[in-house]
């Protein structure tokens, strides 16, 4: 076997491993109305002061579309894609306040172990996190003596 094949193979072989090893499956956003999400702007420390709820809602449009409106007054729309324009798992139709139309996708943020959909504005969208490996302790019950 000449050494540019064993190479080849050899590529081939890591990139599937590779492939199996560092893949996440994403947990996409549900068109289900009222499914809410905590938002927040990245460049601050995340607080309870700067946290906002980004709910998927019934757009008012012809078509039965969902998406989120977020405070910064963009939409991302979970669903009602135009046939023949399917997007990645994960991905989404962004529109800017000016209606100009991009793509977004979610990315897993290993510090907090969250899934998220970051906007040009550096909004934040926390879709889904992994609370079994969360670091964060939910307190239901809290009596102060």
């Amino acid at each position: 076997m000449s050494n540019s094949l064993r190479g080849v193979l050899l590529f081939g072989v890591f990139n599937v491993f590779a492939g199996c090893v560092f893949c996440r499956d994403l947990h996409p956003i549900k068109p289900e109305p009222g499914t809410c999400f905590d938002s927040y702007l990245d460049v601050q420390p995340i607080s309870l002061s700067n946290l906002a709820k980004a709910c998927v809602e019934r757009l008012p449009t012809k078509k039965v579309c969902h998406g989120i409106k977020l405070i910064t007054n963009e939409i991302i729309l979970v669903d009602c894609v135009p046939e023949g324009q399917q997007l990645e798992k994960g991905c989404y139709r962004f529109f800017n306040v000016d209606l100009t139309q991009t793509v977004i996708c979610q990315k897993f943020l290993r510090r907090n172990k969250c899934e998220i959909i970051k906007t040009p504005e550096n909004l934040a969208i926390e879709v889904y996190c992994d609370q079994s490996q969360s670091g964060i302790v939910m307190v239901k019950n809290l009596k102060i003596t």
